[in-house]
Parts: C-alpha cells; structure tokens; sequence
C-alpha cells in the first residue's frame, strides 16, 4: 500500500509587508493622530510582520536605491564575504558620493570613512564623526557611526569596517542610530 506523508512548510519568522505614503496622504497635517503610523508598525511587529516604509520621494527620486532595500530584506540581493575584499580609508568626497547612490539618506561629511573594495571597486562604505546627535557634546572620545551602505549584501562587512575603525583608537564610545522604517536593527545587535 501507499503511506501519505505530511508535508510540513518552514515558515519565515516574519512577514513582509511594504507600505507606500504618499506625501500628502501620510502628511501628519491630514491626521488627528500624529503617531498612527508608528503604532501601525508596531501592531503589525507585535503580529509577525515586517513592514517597510516607503515614501513617495524616495521611490520617485531614490528608485534604484528603494528596490535593492527591498531585495536585501527578502534576501534577493546578490552576496560576497567581507573576507574576499580589502579594507581601506576612503576620501571624504568619495565616501559622500558612494551614499548619494547607495543610501537612502544620500551624502554626509564624516571625519572617517573606511570602505571595503573587491578589485578596485567600493562595495561598501562605514563612515564615523565625533557625535553630533547629542547636543553640546565636547567628549572627542565620544563618536557616532553615521552611515553604513552596500551596493550588494556583504556577507560580515558591516563587522570588518567596524573594527578597523576600532583599530584607529579614535573613541571610547560608539553609538548610532537604526531607521525602523526600514530596518530591523539587527545589524547593530550582531555587531554587538
């Protein structure tokens, strides 16, 4: 006779859900509830679901941009090892162009930059300043990593220019700041 198998699917740890705000839309001008949004995504969080926020600009102006977010948060972004590229400081106005067309918050200045190439190319990009998000901050030791982008997934990158920023022995304090519109964190958890 015939055995019946069950089949049992592997299911994500979480759902994906996109949601697009439209300028006027989303505006808190046209909502009684300034924190509707952020509740959303905490509620869908709480329930398994990973929503990405995506403004109209950003897909308008920063297309290609948006659609490689997208296709890293579902894995589709292709992969290199940090370990196959080498590690070097990257000029001010290179590191800047890099973000332009590789982050969604485009271009800063950043004191330090330090970017991993793979036969000449940059493929990713860390840059570091003394903080500046705490206001009337005068401890030099005190820093702030300000970016971090990729043109593709590298696989241990974000923990390579880490530490060889580390090794510089500019601070003794590290802190940054994840966008949890569009980011879970987790890098910076893994980076410890």
């Amino acid at each position: 006779g015939t055995t019946r198998r069950r089949l049992d699917m592997h299911l994500p740890e979480y759902h994906l859900a996109v949601e697009y705000h439209g300028l006027i839309w989303h505006s808190t001008a046209l909502s009684s509830d300034p924190l509707k949004d952020f509740k959303k995504h905490r509620e869908a969080e709480a329930n398994g679901i990973r929503v990405l926020h995506i403004y109209q600009d950003e897909w308008e102006f920063r297309n290609d941009i948006v659609k490689r977010t997208l296709l890293s948060a579902i894995g589709k972004l292709p992969r290199m090892f940090a370990r196959n590229t080498e590690v070097m400081l990257v000029d001010p106005k290179i590191a800047s162009a890099f973000y332009k067309q590789n982050h969604l918050q485009g271009s800063l200045s950043a004191a330090c930059s330090i970017g991993l190439y793979k036969d000449e190319e940059m493929v990713a990009c860390m840059s570091f300043s003394m903080a500046k998000s705490i206001r009337g901050n005068s401890d030099k030791g005190l820093w702030e990593l300000q970016r971090y982008a990729s043109k593709l997934t590298v696989v241990g990158g974000a923990s390579r220019l880490l530490h060889a920023f580390l090794q510089l022995g500019q601070c003794h304090t590290l802190i940054s700041y994840s966008d949890t519109r569009l980011f879970t964190g987790q890098m910076y958890e893994a980076l410890g």
